[in-house]
């Protein structure tokens, strides 16, 4: 059954959008996503992790101070979080801290791949889309989906080097928290583009129409509005049952 979409209840998710000036940030992962959005974060003024459940004095933080790192479960009591680690860990690690993530903003990074009998690349989320998907797993979140459709290499690049030029897609069902996104971005140097509720944010995965590149806020609004008129935004080419 698909949830119906969220508001934000007094005294919860409210207060993560619209009291904190600066709200503690959360990752919950330690790649190259992950890695990117802690370091843009904390350029624009948060207070961020990244979290690993291996070893935090391993390689995977020799580039971080201390205080950047964190444990799952550390990184899951912050005030947002944004949850980027292997898709297919995402059931085992969602339940194991659905308590921590009630009431709160989460926003899903993450990609299912699978690869067609035609080479292409699609999303392995069959009949919905990845972020109608975690809202199930979540139904006292507020999940919203954003930097999923851009290269982990060009990530910070883009944002140090060119702020406020390449756009960001965006999608959620409850508008606060999509607002919230929507600064966040801005503050990390993207432009931010709202393309809608998550049943309809079919071209961020994998297969989509915005999958997996950066554009111009003109460009990607064009690319949003044809695979709306293909029938294409619900859910990407050869995912739907």
């Amino acid at each position: 059954m698909t949830p119906r979409p969220r508001t934000i209840p007094d005294g919860n998710a409210e207060n993560v959008a619209e009291s904190f000036a600066r709200p503690s940030i959360g990752i919950i992962g330690s790649g190259p996503i992950g890695r990117g959005i802690h370091r843009l974060l904390t350029r624009a003024g948060y207070r961020a992790v990244f979290s690993s459940r291996q070893d935090l004095r391993s390689p995977a933080g020799a580039d971080m101070g201390p205080s950047d790192l964190a444990s799952f479960a550390d990184a899951s009591q912050f005030d947002v979080i944004i949850l980027s680690i292997q898709h297919d860990a995402s059931n085992v690690v969602v339940e194991q801290y659905e308590e921590n993530l009630r009431g709160k903003i989460v926003i899903d990074t993450m990609n299912s791949f699978v690869i067609d009998s035609e080479m292409r690349i699609q999303t392995g989320v069959v009949g919905r889309t990845e972020g109608r998907r975690l809202q199930s797993l979540l139904p006292d979140s507020f999940v919203v989906r954003a930097f999923s459709h851009v290269q982990h290499e060009l990530l910070v690049s883009r944002a140090e080097t060119q702020p406020g030029l390449w756009a960001m897609a965006v999608s959620g069902d409850d508008q606060k928290s999509v607002h919230f996104t929507m600064d966040l971005v801005r503050d990390c140097g993207y432009f931010p583009v709202d393309i809608g509720p998550l049943d309809r944010s079919g071209p961020l995965d994998p297969g989509g129409a915005l999958f997996p590149n950066m554009w111009l806020p003109g460009d990607m609004q064009d690319r949003v509005d044809a695979a709306a008129h293909r029938g294409n935004i619900d859910a990407p080419l050869g995912t739907k049952e």
